[in-house]
């Protein structure tokens, strides 16, 4: 029987085109390695390491990837391992630390992970919305700058010690407060109240933040009225 229709569905072209999608994906014997969507890729800055990526989903997995390895064995996946309890929004690599990697989530938390054996190392916290974006100094990887939803930009120095352990959905992360802390940095005009006719202001999410020098950050924001400003930064 199994012969019969799949002889039918290879020959002829008038079932391959009224079958629906179940029952040709029925027939399919490749294994899907992952039935969540993955929504967080970056490649790997570190010399000898630029084939090397990471790919995050929306249940906190982080996937470890060779793209010089054979993709129809499955050799081109390293590692797996499920790290964080919440979307990973995006990543930020270390320079000069291959095996460190930062991972954003859509909660207020960012999480450094070691990427050899998906163990966590440190929980950032500080932020009360999701992590938008981040940034490292690329002469000093332990001088790191985050910006939030909540409209804050928070700087982080790695080399200070961590202020004792807090559990996030039963892991043990070292808790890290950060160094510098710049709310409402970009804040607007907003609308005029009748009732004090006095304008109120209003925060913009941070969308975007790079070094362009050891103590100076140039930020984005969704704010149409100031869309970027140079921040200092110096711990």
């Amino acid at each position: 029987m199994y012969d019969q229709i799949y002889s039918n569905y290879s020959n002829n072209k008038y079932i391959y085109n009224k079958c629906p999608d179940e029952f040709i994906q029925s027939f399919c014997s490749v294994p899907h390695a992952n039935d969540f969507e993955w929504v967080s890729a970056r490649f790997s800055p570190h010399p000898q390491q630029e084939h090397i990526f990471v790919l995050g989903n929306e249940w906190g997995s982080i996937a470890l990837f060779n793209a010089k390895e054979d993709l129809d064995k499955y050799k081109f996946i390293r590692r797996g391992s499920r790290c964080i309890h919440s979307v990973i929004l995006d990543f930020c690599f270390l320079p000069g630390i291959p095996e460190w990697l930062i991972a954003l989530s859509g909660k207020s938390h960012i999480y450094l992970i070691d990427i050899t054996n998906g163990k966590p190392i440190y929980c950032l916290y500080g932020h009360s919305c999701s992590i938008r974006c981040a940034s490292v100094w690329p002469g000093n990887p332990h001088l790191l700058v985050s910006g939030s939803r909540d409209g804050s930009i928070l700087g982080w120095d790695l080399r200070s010690p961590p202020l004792g352990q807090i559990t996030i959905d039963g892991s043990e992360w070292g808790a890290f407060p950060p160094s510098r802390t710049f709310a409402f940095a970009h804040e607007s005009a907003g609308v005029v109240s009748p009732s004090s006719c006095k304008r109120s202001k209003t925060v913009a999410s941070i969308t975007g933040l790079l070094h362009f020098g050891e103590n100076y950050v140039i930020s984005s924001s969704s704010s149409a009225s100031r869309l970027f400003k140079i921040i200092f930064t110096k711990f």
